[in-house]
This record gives C-alpha cells, sequence and structure tokens, in this order.
C-alpha cells in the first residue's frame, strides 16, 4: 500500500479547533453579547424614562383639559349678556385650546409612527 495515501476523511492537525480555540471563541461571543447587552440596557433605560416623562405630560395635559371644560362652564354659567372679560377669557380659550389640539395631534402621530416603527423589530414570542 501507498504509505501517502490519506484517508479521504482525514484533516492536518491544524484543521482542528482545539478545546482552548472554542473556549476563547465562546469567551468572545460572551463578551460581544455583554457589551450589546450593556449598551442596549442604557437604550431601555432612557427609553423607560422618556415613557415616564410621556405619562407625567399626559396628567398634565388632563389637568390642563380639565381646568379648560371647568372655564366653559364658568362661562356658560355666567348670567346676562358676554362681557369683554367674557370675550376675553373665551379668545384665550380658543389659544389654548388650538395650541392644546396640535400639539397633542402631533405627540399622537410621532408615537403611531414609533410603534410602526418598532413593530417589526420586536419578533413574535415562542410558543
Amino acid at each position: 500500500m501507498n504509505e501517502h495515501h490519506e484517508h479521504p476523511h482525514h484533516r492536518p492537525p491544524d484543521a482542528y479547533a482545539t478545546v482552548r480555540d472554542l473556549r476563547e471563541l465562546q469567551r468572545n461571543i460572551m463578551s460581544a453579547i455583554s457589551t450589546y447587552a450593556e449598551a442596549v440596557g442604557v437604550q431601555f433605560d432612557a427609553i423607560s424614562t422618556s415613557v415616564d416623562e410621556i405619562v407625567t405630560s399626559q396628567t398634565g395635559i388632563s389637568g390642563d383639559v380639565a381646568g379648560l371644560k371647568a372655564l366653559i362652564l364658568q362661562l356658560q354659567n355666567s348670567p346676562g349678556a358676554i362681557t369683554p372679560e367674557d370675550q376675553a377669557l373665551l379668545d384665550a380659550l380658543t389659544a389654548k385650546i388650538t395650541t392644546l389640539s396640535a400639539k397633542t395631534a402631533a405627540v399622537s402621530t410621532a408615537l403611531k409612527d414609533l410603534d410602526a416603527q418598532t413593530a417589526a423589530v420586536v419578533p413574535a414570542p415562542a410558543a
């Protein structure tokens, strides 16, 4: 038999990964995952803070709306003709309501856009 004939499945020793190689690869992968997890964790913290701020703002807006409704009720309950003070209050209410409506519509649109962007990124939970 020919001594130099190599078996088809025989590879030179340097073609195999050693246990040390595999452990090093595992450390590198785990390090990359840890680095990624830390970076994502910072972003999750920022998102959480933003959501908390949105909730706080929403509470403030609800209070503003309740205040505006109370002013409207006050005007509805005022006797007689509209006074110059009543008209000034109506004008101020109109300006506030217009501004509030535009801003809340912009926030609503921005949140819908954000939701649409993130929906495709989140994988479905495993069944």
